[in-house]
């Protein structure tokens, strides 16, 4: 909890020194002030990052494909010289457009053990090896390019294999298809082209990025070119509307400035028919907390639109909030706003059937200013800017899905970003770099008929440098280490956490219980000097219930947690529950 008494001599003391015209360097700012302005920014930012995944969640393709089935015993014969009439096998000559581009798939069967060259083989060994290059090819995505044996003799030790390419025709939408749906932006393949299924995985994630949209693909035979290995796309799409109202309420605020919070978000799903996405929200505090005279209240914009396999997104987000501090003779109200601006453009540079990868490059612009009784604090004044670089990666088990995240940071002075007053003392930087990672691993798996997933979430952030509060890494709330009330937290330069999750569906209905162990760690600088932290770790535990409610479009989540492992002088309840509620239209 805040040091009232420590925060309103701090306030006196910054008043009579405006009052008096003066300037103060870092070592004059108040701590706690800036913990609370931090705070304020940090819990902005999780509530937006939840938004987001909420209005436009991750989407990944995987279309899968059929392959020849080999059985060991097939492979066996293949490695033996057991086949008669058999002829041995010198050379393998590829014939037909394209082939040249399918060499390397015949890898499978002239290296390693499954290698032809030099083996006596007759007509059925012959054609299992071709099975297995098919196989490749197919895996490699390219599943209408076909390879056959044409009549020849093979007494000499020479194979000539044919290698038909597919290639796509035509690719259009199925018919009754509204006019609203475009290809030209979402689609990276033309008529002509090798038909390749990673194409078409790329085509439905930008597709189906737009939650009111259902999209399918069929390959079919081509209608109008009669030659050999074309193939139609034909597209099946629809969009259930081109809006969504969401409606939310739950208690995720502070005491300090709200305990309970209400959001309002409106979504324009394909708003210019290019497979885009644009949202706004607004969120304000509906009450709750502390006396006296408080609040919060913030708006946030997204826009996404994907371009072939190219992505790009931008969004804007502007928070305000308002505390009141009682002091032995007069009450002082604390506020401040901040503005945060992104920008990200990324590339799928590689995706397979068990994979996926994407480069990424964007910048930001972050702005804040702080109040005392409407008198602007001018050393808590923040404009920071920079760039960052992310990789991304997606790798599909049979079981599991991976997900994995790898951001760099790095500030600049762009944009007339200012230096942060606590570089003078070595006690904050802003043009540093920031290197933040986070995976997700996802195992859906059933114990009897109970469907079950465990679901565990890592993340983590490193500076060599200490940084100034809103760029530190927090834990102690719901969004990051469970248990806690969220009222006060952990905050450094760096730090890691991770969290477990058990959940299964209650009687195959749309409503699931989950049970949940967090832990987080924070270090560095920042976290032993000026200020030391009352400690570093925190351990915490947490049962819910999540569902929808179909008939009344709501979903709610709702859960009781508790600390299983605190510093001494953390302070945070016994217990926390906790709830939101959803309408969506």
């Amino acid at each position: 909890m805040l040091n009232y008494n420590k925060f309103n001599k701090s306030v006196l003391f910054i008043c009579l020194s405006l009052t008096g015209g003066l300037s103060f360097a870092a070592d004059s700012d108040d701590p706690i002030r800036q913990r609370i302005q931090a705070d304020q920014t940090i819990r902005q930012q999780q509530r937006d990052s939840a938004l987001e995944k909420q209005i436009q969640p991750d989407v990944n393709v995987n279309l899968g494909q059929e392959q020849n089935k080999i059985s060991a015993q097939q492979l066996q014969y293949l490695r033996s010289n057991s086949e008669t009439p058999c002829f041995e096998i010198k050379k393998i000559l590829l014939e037909g457009e394209e082939a040249h581009q399918f060499i390397s798939d015949f890898n499978v069967i002239t290296t390693g053990k499954n290698n032809i060259i030099g083996r006596c083989l007759g007509v059925n060994g012959l054609n299992q090896a071709l099975d297995l290059v098919q196989n490749k090819i197919i895996a490699n995505g390219y599943v209408t390019t076909r390879v056959l044996l044409p009549q020849q003799n093979i007494a000499s030790g020479t194979v000539r294999v044919r290698v038909i390419p597919g290639r796509v025709d035509q690719i259009k939408f199925a018919e009754g298809t509204s006019k609203r749906a475009h290809l030209w932006n979402a689609l990276p393949m033309k008529s002509g082209e090798l038909l390749n299924i990673r194409d078409m995985e790329q085509g439905l994630e930008n597709f189906k990025r737009v939650p009111t949209v259902e999209a399918d693909f069929k390959i079919q035979p081509a209608e109008q070119k009669k030659e050999s290995g074309y193939s139609d796309v034909v597209l099946a799409w629809q969009q259930a509307k081109p809006y969504r109202l969401h409606l939310g309420i739950d208690d995720s605020g502070s005491e300090a400035t709200g305990k309970y919070q209400g959001t309002a978000t409106l979504s324009l799903d394909h708003v210019l028919t290019l497979n885009d996405l644009f949202y706004i929200s607004y969120n304000h505090d509906l009450g709750g907390g502390n006396s006296g005279k408080h609040g919060t209240d913030g708006f946030y914009a997204s826009y996404t639109i994907p371009f072939d396999y190219w992505l790009f997104s931008t969004s804007y987000s502007r928070s305000n909030y308002l505390q009141t501090v009682a002091g032995s003779s007069e009450t002082y109200q604390y506020s401040g706003k901040s503005e945060l601006i992104n920008a990200d453009l990324s590339r799928v540079i590689y995706r397979d059937a068990h994979r996926k990868t994407a480069l990424g490059f964007g910048g930001w612009y972050r702005e804040s200013q702080n109040y005392i009784n409407d008198v602007e604090i001018e050393v808590q004044r923040r404009k920071t800017a920079g760039w960052k670089a992310t990789l991304d990666h997606v790798e599909y088990f049979s079981n599991a899905t991976l997900n994995g995240n790898v951001t760099y940071k790095r500030g600049t002075g762009w944009l007339n970003a200012m230096r942060a007053p606590e570089e003078d003392f070595g006690e904050a930087y802003t043009h540093v770099g920031i290197l933040q990672a986070n995976a997700s691993l996802q195992v859906p798996f059933k114990v009897g008929q109970q469907n079950l997933q465990y679901l565990a979430e890592w993340r983590t952030q490193h500076s060599n440098q200490p940084l100034t509060p809103q760029d530190r890494f927090s834990i102690g709330n719901r969004y990051t280490v469970r248990g806690f009330d969220g009222e006060q937290t952990l905050l450094a330069d760096n730090g890691f956490l991770v969290r477990n999750e058990l959940s299964g569906s209650i009687m195959n209905k749309p409503h699931s219980w989950y049970a949940g162990i967090d832990y987080g760690e924070v270090g560095g600088k920042t976290a032993h000097y000026p200020n030391p932290l009352p400690g570093t770790s925190l351990l915490g535990a947490v049962i819910g219930l999540r569902g929808q409610i179909a008939p009344l479009r709501l979903n709610y989540d709702a859960f009781v947690g508790a600390p299983l492992k605190k510093p001494d002088h953390f302070e945070t309840d016994d217990y926390t529950t906790g709830f939101s509620v959803n309408w969506t239209y």
